[in-house]
């Protein structure tokens, strides 16, 4: 009977093999789907020798990857792979595409692939809906030599961005890591409904123009539990930046957060809803600042710092309307309108006695300025720390919770 019931079932199974049966079906589609939603860079031709240009490679990956259906995966895994400049092109056929990235990514030390000003990118994403860049991969700039050769003769060329979104939709960055970039490491431009969570950016305290992520014109942010040490702002927003949550970031080096700088060349800016909590900086040149430029126009309004601790910070809060990066100021007022700006509990050390400086503009001064559990001393014990105004009208929850006093 046993003898029976094998050969009964062998016929069976070759006999169902050569059939479109149920059970085979099934197996089948489960494993083209894996199959046919993986993009492994590597089947696509990379080299991963850290040599070899592996632009195309990426780039063949992504465009497959971009034309399929479902919930693509374009899979960088644990190696090394040398990329040139290079954009990654939406729309896509899925609202739902991921880059996962296991192994390291460096770019390329000849900077004349950059020499056209119109190559301000190292990996560029353009109109992607529902793009997902996570892992626990390395995006390495190598940027010593750009700062050295380029920066140094102080020419206008504009820097290549690490990572650079223009027009996306839906977009998160995850965990990865952005090392040494030659100039910003993240730059969300044109883009609606972002989430950062996880990444840590690196570079050299000294490093210029490395920015840790900047956002331009972008709407509906979300960046969270971030670790941020570099050359530059660890978080700048430009214009046109409008409900952005930032929260749970470690700042240092650098110089800090900071909104703006806002109407240079007598731009229109206008920047509003905009919330830093739960963020420490140490050892940086600035906290929580706002900058516009004499001249602009627009207006930035309901902003709001609260819970954050300073430690050995230059300046840990300030409003600078007369900024300038090349030295003093030009003539005239900012007519960016800054209002509906709250500090609350702020607390840690300064390393100058202007531990808050509100320099607000003459034509039109700050309003509705409110401070809230201010505790801020210098960090050698000894001088008394100061809350400098200017054309500013603030008023205390609290006056007796803010210290230094302040000026009312």
């Amino acid at each position: 009977m046993t003898l029976y019931m094998f050969m009964f079932m062998f016929i069976l199974v070759v006999f169902s093999s050569n059939m479109p049966g149920v059970c085979s079906v099934r197996l089948l589609g489960s494993l083209n789907h894996n199959t046919h939603n993986i993009f492994n860079v590597l089947k696509y031709g990379a080299k991963a020798d850290g040599q070899t240009d592996d632009s195309t490679a990426f780039l063949a990956a992504w465009n497959a990857a971009c034309s399929s259906t479902g919930s693509p995966v374009v899979y960088v895994p644990k190696m090394t792979f040398l990329i040139n400049p290079a954009i990654f092109q939406g729309p896509c056929h899925s609202n739902k595409i991921t880059m996962q990235v296991a192994g390291k990514l460096i770019a390329s030390t000849d900077n004349s692939l950059w020499s056209e000003k119109s190559i301000n990118y190292w990996l560029h994403f353009m109109n992607v809906i529902g793009l997902t860049i996570e892992g626990s991969g390395i995006l390495d700039g190598r940027g010593a030599s750009w700062w050295t050769e380029v920066n140094g003769k102080k020419t206008n060329q504009i820097g290549p961005t690490t990572l650079r979104f223009t027009g996306t939709m839906n977009t998160i960055v995850r965990k990865i890591t952005s090392v040494n970039s030659k100039q910003f490491h993240i730059n969300f431009d044109t883009c609606n409904y972002v989430e950062v969570e996880g990444v840590t950016i690196n570079a050299p305290g000294d490093s210029p123009n490395t920015d840790g992520i900047h956002l331009g014109q972008s709407s509906n942010v979300q960046i969270r539990n971030i670790i941020v040490g570099t050359g530059d702002d660890c978080i700048s927003i430009g214009p046109g930046s409008f409900n952005v949550n930032i929260e749970g970031v470690i700042c240092g080096p650098g110089h800090g957060i900071s909104i703006g700088s806002l109407g240079e060349d007598n731009a229109l800016a206008a920047v509003k809803n905009i919330t830093v909590s739960g963020v420490s900086f140490h050892d940086t040149q600035n906290g929580v600042r706002i900058k516009t430029w004499q001249g602009g126009n627009g207006f930035a309004t309901d902003i709001t710092f609260q819970n954050v601790k300073m430690d050995n910070v230059q300046n840990p809060v300030i409003i600078d309307q007369y900024y300038s990066p090349y030295g003093s100021p030009t003539k005239g007022d900012s007519n960016v309108k800054i209002s509906n700006v709250l500090y609350q509990n702020i607390t840690g050390t300064s390393a100058s006695n202007a531990a808050i400086a509100f320099e607000c503009s003459q034509s039109v001064p700050c309003e509705g300025i409110k401070v809230d559990h201010i505790n801020l001393s210098c960090n050698d014990g000894k001088t008394n720390a100061q809350f400098l105004c200017r054309n500013a009208h603030v008023t205390a929850v609290d006056a007796g919770a803010v210290s230094p006093t302040p000026c009312l």
